[in-house]
């Protein structure tokens, strides 16, 4: 019997909520409401008619809803959209609404809370009229963020060169096909002597120094044309309808010749460039890499800082260079290298004064091969410090042998490339050697040329300062053959300057030779130096260096180099 005290409705209501079929009602909905919010992705249903956009509390949480609203438009939905993945997020779900599929699918970013954008797949179920059109849409958010990201960064390792973010080999070969056509040149470019820069300054700078030429590149090309990095110090260039190819080539290489990089450290560097052309020289990416590559080693050994288009006739060339390049590494593994030595006699007494450590190349098959044949392969396999330190070692030993046996105090005179002299490692190196063979920095005299200097003239001055400073004696090689000789005398701590070969050859039968040869000598004592004559063979130089004041003569007249014996 229902209370007669209560209202009818009233009474009814008491029923209803104490009948168990409403609390299996409330029951279900609590269930649902905690399986909604305890769900890992986000909920949302759109009513078409009504532009009502409802979503799950997940989703108000962490995308940039208005929290205080239970339901918003098409519209909000279009306004978290990333502006990059708006209009073909808004295309695909109103295509959905016009089409005929019943299951809506699709992948985009919405805008989090905290202004960041995260990616989410979304689907769909459509509830349909009986006319076939879409009433309402049911569906879900998952957040894929991660996923994406981690499908971008392993995009990226596979097909992007983690220092430059230039496309790598992979990313040019993949794509070769789809950019090849005629006019097209492709462009293998070396950055000359990074080498150098690792060595000096270290593996950080030479980081630096490739992102810079990489930035340049960069702006230079990636509009009109493709530019990707295939090596530690290589990259590949596709340029497209160029109208000039010679004035743009030579403007990149002054461009960057020209340039200081690594900010104050005023390092300048050059390029070495190989060219090949879509068609003439082949039409698949193998082919034109190889022929550029081809050209590439051409320009090198000309004399980087320079391009050379691809010739048939390169072909041997290359194929020499890299068979020479495997017998240098293989000649340094089995010792083939031999020192010789050649004397330097004073020209007061005729007695030796000191001998000057010459490398030669005792070959298997060509017998003794000069410097001047295989030192240009030895730099470019980029093996000179290696074989430097050879000659060093080598050098000192024997002459710990000759100190021990003649007692002579005579000094030995080694031939420093650019390269030792920019090693971070070489004072330290020959630390270690003099105290390893117990031979004085005194009776080491280290030979440079001007050509060493120019290389980093700023570094260079300070290592001979240092090496002079031990006691190191410092000879100026070639003197009187470059621009600059005077000036070297002047900031340069050497001891001795020694006469290039082309004046003494001359001294006896050109007036103008001696008189360059005397006035070098003059002004050469004056400053406190010694003065080495070079290439002395015959006795009418021999007499008149002595005539002139030489202190020092060296030659074929007095001795040709000759390997050690004992």
């Amino acid at each position: 019997m229902m209370d007669s005290h209560k209202p009818p409705q009233q009474q009814q209501q008491q029923t209803l909520s104490s009948s168990p079929c409403w609390q299996q009602i409330a029951d279900a909905l609590h269930d649902y409401r905690l399986m909604v919010d305890g769900a890992k992705d986000g909920l949302w249903i759109y009513n078409v008619s009504s532009d009502r956009y409802v979503v799950s509390e997940k989703d108000r949480q962490r995308f940039d809803f208005e929290p205080a609203q239970e339901a918003y438009s098409l519209a909000t939905w279009q306004d978290l959209l990333h502006p990059d993945d708006a209009v073909q997020a808004v295309g695909a779900f109103v295509d959905f609404l016009e089409g005929s599929s019943d299951i809506y699918e699709n992948t985009y970013r919405l805008r989090s809370r905290d202004g960041s954008y995260r990616w989410v797949k979304s689907h769909g179920i459509a509830d349909r009229a009986a006319d076939g059109t879409v009433v309402s849409v049911a569906g879900s958010h998952t957040d894929i963020t991660s996923e994406v990201e981690q499908e971008r960064l392993l995009y990226r390792l596979a097909y992007y060169d983690e220092l430059t973010k230039l496309p790598n080999r992979t990313k040019l070969r993949r794509d070769f096909d789809s950019l090849k056509r005629d006019g097209m040149v492709f462009l293998f470019v070396d950055v000359d002597d990074v080498s150098y820069v690792n060595s000096v300054m270290g593996y950080d700078m030479g980081d630096r120094l490739i992102q810079e030429i990489a930035t340049l590149f960069n702006s230079r090309y990636s509009e009109q044309h493709y530019v990707a990095k295939l090596d530690s110090d290589q990259f590949t260039v596709l340029l497209f309808d160029v109208p000039d190819l010679d004035q743009e080539l030579r403007s990149l290489l002054e461009k960057v010749r020209s340039m200081a990089f690594l900010g104050d450290s005023g390092l300048h560097v050059t390029l070495s460039i190989g060219v090949a052309f879509y068609g003439p020289h082949g039409t698949s990416y193998e082919d034109l890499l190889r022929r550029a590559n081809t050209a590439l080693y051409y320009a090198k050994a000309n004399g980087k800082d320079q391009y050379q288009v691809y010739q048939t006739a390169m072909e041997n060339y290359a194929y020499m260079y890299v068979d020479n390049v495997k017998q240098i590494r293989k000649a340094l593994a089995e010792f083939q290298f031999e020192m010789y030595y050649q004397p330097i006699v004073n020209s007061a007494t005729g007695q030796i004064a000191g001998r000057e450590a010459l490398l030669r190349w005792n070959h298997p098959q060509r017998g003794l091969v000069p410097p001047g044949e295989f030192i240009p392969w030895v730099e470019q396999s980029r093996q000179m410090m290696d074989l430097e330190k050879w000659i060093l070692d080598a050098v000192y030993r024997q002459y710990a042998v000759w100190a021990l046996k003649e007692r002579s105090g005579w000094f030995m005179s080694i031939n420093l490339s650019a390269r030792g002299l920019l090693a971070n490692d070489l004072a330290g190196y020959l630390d270690y050697l003099t105290e390893a063979h117990m031979v004085e920095p005194g009776y080491v005299e280290l030979e440079i040329t001007e050509t060493a200097l120019l290389i980093n003239a700023g570094q260079t001055l300070e290592t001979l300062y240092r090496l002079h400073e031990k006691g190191f004696r410092i000879a100026l090689d070639d003197f009187g053959t470059g621009y600059s000789s005077l000036h070297y005398l002047r900031t340069l701590p050497i001891d001795m300057v020694k006469l290039d070969r082309s004046f003494i050859r001359s001294v006896e039968t050109v007036e103008k030779d001696r008189v360059i040869v005397s006035s070098i000598i003059d002004l050469a004592h004056r400053m406190g130096l010694t003065v080495v004559a070079e290439g002395v063979e015959t006795p009418a130089q021999d007499r008149l260096l002595r005539e002139l004041g030489c202190d020092l003569m060296q030659g074929y007249f007095y001795g040709r180099p000759e390997p050690v014996y004992f």
